[in-house]
C-alpha cells in the first residue's frame, strides 16, 4: 500500500509478468493519480476523477464520493461519472441532480447574473450529455424534464442525448437538417452534434458534408466520421486525409487513428513515410501502435517535447499501446517531469491501464 491512508490497492500480485520494478511503478502512478484528486486547480482535479473510471480501479470510490462536494461543478460530474462506472448508484444520482437544478427558470437580470446563469446551463449540459452515455430508462426520466427547460443550451443538450439514445427521427433529424444550412458555422456545429449522436442514421449525411467547400465544417465532420467504425466513414477520411488544407488533414489522421480498421494501416504507413509534421507524425505514430504495428519509439520521445500539450497527449497514448520497458520509462518521464498536470495524469493512466492487464 502507498501512503495515501491505505485508499490505493497495489496492482495484481501473481502475475508472472509483471515485475517488482512494473510494480512499484504501477503504486506510483497510482500515488499520483490519488494526489491529484486534491489538486488546487479545478481544472486538474477533475482529470484526475475522470481517470479512476476508464482504468476501472475501486480504490478511489471514498475519495470520488468526497469529491462529489467539491466547490467545482465539472469536478462533481467528473467523479459523478466515474462513480457511475464504477458501480456506485451515487453517481447517476449526482449527474440527475446536476442536470435538474433550476431546471425551468431563466429570469432576465443583471449582466453578471446572466453569465452565472449561462455557465451553469453549460455545466448541466454536460452532465445531461455523461448522462446519455449511462443510459437507461432513468436517464430518459431526467431528458423529459430537461427536454423542456428555459435554456436553450440544456435544452439542445438533451435533444442531442435523446438522439443518442435512439430517439433520432424526432431529436437527431433536425441536425442533419442544419448540415444543408447556408451559415458555415451552423453546418458545423452541426456536424459536431451529430459525432456526439453517434448513430448509424447521421452517416449518410455526414459522408456528404466531408466534401463541403469550407475547412471548418470539413474539419468538425472528419471529428464526426471519427466516431463511426464503417467503411463509408474510413472511406471519407482517407480522402480528408488528403485535403487541401492542412487542419483537416490532422483531423482526419486523428480520426483514422482511433478506429478498428486494419485497411488503413497502409495509409497509416505511407503518410509516416513522408516525414510529416509533428500534427500528422503523432496521431500516425498512435494508429499504427493501436493496430500492433511496430513504431520508432524515438520519434515519440522527441515529440514528447513538443510545446503544445496536445500533441504530446498524443504522444503519450501512442505510447500506451506500445509493450515494453522503454514505453514505461517514457510514460514515467511524462508522469514525474511534464509541465502540464493533466498530462501528467494522462500517462499515470495509461501505466496503471497498461501493468494491471494480464498477459
Amino acid at each position: 500500500m502507498l501512503a495515501t491512508g491505505g485508499l490505493v490497492q497495489p496492482l495484481a500480485a501473481g502475475d508472472a509478468a509483471t515485475t517488482a520494478v512494473d510494480k512499484e511503478l504501477g503504486k506510483k502512478a497510482l500515488g499520483v493519480l490519488m494526489a491529484r484528486l486534491h489538486d488546487p486547480s479545478a481544472s486538474v482535479r477533475a482529470a484526475a476523477a475522470r481517470s479512476w473510471g476508464v482504468i476501472g480501479n475501486p480504490a478511489a470510490l471514498p475519495v470520488l464520493r468526497k469529491a462529489l462536494k467539491d466547490p467545482d461543478v465539472y469536478v462533481r460530474i467528473a467523479a459523478a461519472f466515474s462513480l457511475d462506472t464504477l458501480g456506485d448508484q451515487r453517481g447517476f444520482k449526482a449527474l440527475a441532480a446536476i442536470a435538474l437544478e433550476g431546471v425551468g427558470s431563466s429570469r432576465p437580470g443583471d449582466p453578471v447574473r446572466e453569465l452565472k446563469l449561462l455557465a451553469k446551463n453549460r455545466a448541466r449540459a454536460s452532465a445531461i450529455e455523461k448522462l446519455s452515455l449511462i443510459g437507461g430508462v432513468d436517464a430518459v426520466k431526467v431528458m423529459e424534464k430537461t427536454l423542456v427547460d428555459a435554456s436553450d443550451t440544456v435544452q439542445d443538450a438533451t435533444k442531442i442525448a435523446l438522439a443518442h439514445l435512439g430517439f433520432f427521427d424526432e431529436y437527431g433529424s433536425p441536425f442533419v437538417t442544419a448540415l444543408g444550412d447556408p451559415d458555415p458555422g451552423v453546418r458545423a456545429a452541426a456536424a459536431a452534434a451529430l459525432g456526439r449522436i453517434q448513430r448509424a442514421e447521421a452517416l449518410p449525411a455526414l459522408i456528404k458534408a466531408a466534401s463541403d467547400p469550407v475547412a471548418d465544417v470539413r474539419m468538425a465532420v472528419m471529428a464526426a466520421l471519427g466516431k463511426f467504425d464503417d467503411p463509408g466513414a474510413t472511406a471519407a477520411l482517407r480522402a480528408g486525409a488528403k485535403d487541401g488544407d492542412s487542419r483537416v488533414r490532422f483531423k482526419a489522421f486523428v480520426a483514422l487513428s482511433g478506429l478498428n480498421d486494419a485497411g488503413s494501416i497502409a495509409l497509416l504507413k505511407a503518410a509516416l513515410a513522408q516525414n510529416p509534421t509533428p500534427e500528422i507524425l503523432l496521431p500516425v505514430l498512435r494508429g499504427l501502435a493501436e493496430r500492433g504495428q511496430a513504431i520508432d519509439l524515438s520519434l515519440v520521445s522527441a515529440n514528447l517535447a513538443q510545446p503544445d500539450p496536445d500533441l504530446r497527449a498524443i504522444a503519450v497514448r501512442a505510447l500506451e499501446a506500445v509493450p515494453g520497458a522503454a514505453a514505461n520509462a517514457l510514460l514515467k518521464r511524462v508522469m514525474e517531469k511534464d509541465a502540464s498536470k493533466r498530462l501528467q495524469i494522462e500517462a499515470a493512466k495509461a501505466l496503471v491501464s497498461r501493468l494491471e492487464k494480464k498477459p
